[in-house]
């Protein structure tokens, strides 16, 4: 099958638009992933979304400048799959990236998937059956299991899980409370909420949930819908400096236009600030026991 293959510019800079000549025009869902070098997991990723129950969707997949065969793995789905439309760009990171596919969606929804998790078949459309009678209601995520580095299925749950707005709300500014591979949010938010925040490297959901939930309700369906994966790179020093260092920046976003806290609260931050601080053996040390 001949691919179509388009030049697009936006304030981002060049990139390419693959699709089939017949690609899908009017999906109720646009699924939106980024994936760098993510090859060793995004078959499963793909194929959790092409396996969906809820069938009206576009997956919008933005190849951030791999060098790892990823775009070959792509090519090869879209061939046989015209739901798909792949973005092919330089690198620029996830926050971006996300909101170049922002950009190009056309659903009502918008649904998140990263490249190394697995959506359960049923998910898109309990989502759907969620937010679709509630007008009230803007954002909605899923309780997730974890897939260890070892590759294996853990039945350990977040004991910070949380479901209903109201304790959401009560939350938010200790932790994040939504698994970002599991959310499904409406498209007409973009209109006054805008997109992610480009200063955040990492934690980008987490401040754009806050500012989702200072407009609409929010929710976390108590199912599991999702396999989020864990891998060694997650798991390093580096990356959980680096992401304990936007957490902060969020709950410090946060503090700042919350008009109700209590010493709980700022403990929270308190904790954080020590863990980044403390060296990296101390840290090891606190987390194995």
């Amino acid at each position: 099958m001949k691919l179509v293959k388009e030049s697009k510019k936006d304030k981002y800079g060049s990139f390419h638009m693959v699709s089939q000549p017949d690609r899908i025009r009017t999906p109720v869902i646009s699924v939106v992933m980024s994936v760098y070098n993510g090859s060793k997991y995004l078959k499963e990723a793909i194929e959790s979304i092409i396996k969906q129950t809820y069938k009206s969707w576009e997956f919008i997949i933005v190849n951030d400048g791999s060098t790892d065969g990823s775009m070959k793995m792509l090519l090869d789905y879209l061939k046989n799959e015209r739901r798909i439309i792949i973005v092919d760009q330089k690198n620029m990171g996830l926050t971006r990236s996300l909101n170049r596919a922002l950009m190009l969606s056309r659903g009502v929804y918008i649904a998140r998937q990263d490249a190394d998790d697995v959506s359960f078949p049923d998910r898109l459309s309990s989502e759907v059956d969620f937010l679709k009678p509630r007008p009230e209601y803007a954002l909605v995520g899923s309780d997730y299991q974890v897939i260890g580095i070892k590759g294996k299925i853990e039945n350990k749950m977040s004991k910070y899980f949380i479901f209903n707005d109201e304790e959401i709300r009560e939350n938010m500014i200790r932790y994040n409370p939504f698994c970002h591979t599991s959310v499904l949010f409406k498209r007409e938010i973009l209109d006054n909420i805008g997109f992610y925040n480009e200063r955040l490297k990492y934690s980008q959901d987490y401040e754009y949930w806050f500012r989702i939930m200072q407009e609409y309700k929010a929710a976390n369906l108590p199912k599991i819908l999702i396999y989020r994966r864990y891998t060694k790179e997650m798991l390093s020093r580096k990356h959980d400096k680096a992401q304990l260092y936007f957490i902060i920046k969020v709950q410090f976003i946060i503090l700042k236009k919350s008009a109700k806290l209590n010493i709980k609260d700022l403990l929270y931050i308190f904790k954080n600030i020590v863990k980044y601080l403390m060296p990296g053996y101390l840290l090891k040390i606190i987390r194995s026991n």
